[in-house]
């Protein structure tokens, strides 16, 4: 697993893990009340950026910055004037630390990748066909 990280940056003894975004992005993709929300299977909002960030954090935070706080901060372009928009990733509206969920998101993980990877996994479409819209798979699929 891996990506490229838009930015790091450090802010007051805490490493932050930033993303930009350029499209539409709601403040409830950023917050959550526990880790389980970003595994949700049939979930209609997915907050995959959450989830995108909050991996990065993980990945650097157990490769570069292991005694570090380390947080996930999305830089939503369309909100960078909101100043009631709140940028970093939270969990029951504090902002995570990547080190406090790291056991409990490896897991979600691990168990994600085995079924991913697991030869009985049937994969079907999504029941929500907003999604389809922009979806850069639709040729593939073929959904009318």
């Amino acid at each position: 697993i891996g990506g490229k990280v838009d930015r790091i940056d450090e802010q007051q003894g805490v490493v932050r893990v930033v993303d930009y975004k350029t499209g539409s992005l709601d403040q409830a993709a950023l917050g959550m009340v526990a880790i389980e929300e970003l595994f949700t299977r049939g979930a209609k909002k997915v907050k995959k950026e959450a989830l995108q960030s909050l991996l990065y954090g993980y990945i650097l935070r157990r490769s570069h910055f292991m005694g570090t706080p380390v947080q996930a901060v999305i830089y939503a372009i369309l909100h960078f004037r909101d100043e009631k928009f709140r940028m970093t990733v939270t969990m029951e509206k504090q902002p995570v630390d990547v080190a406090v969920i790291e056991g409990e998101l490896e897991g979600h993980l691990k168990d994600l990748l085995a079924e991913i990877f697991s030869a009985s996994t049937v994969y079907g479409q999504t029941e929500f066909r907003e999604r389809c819209v922009t979806c850069p798979y639709k040729a593939f699929c073929r959904r009318e």
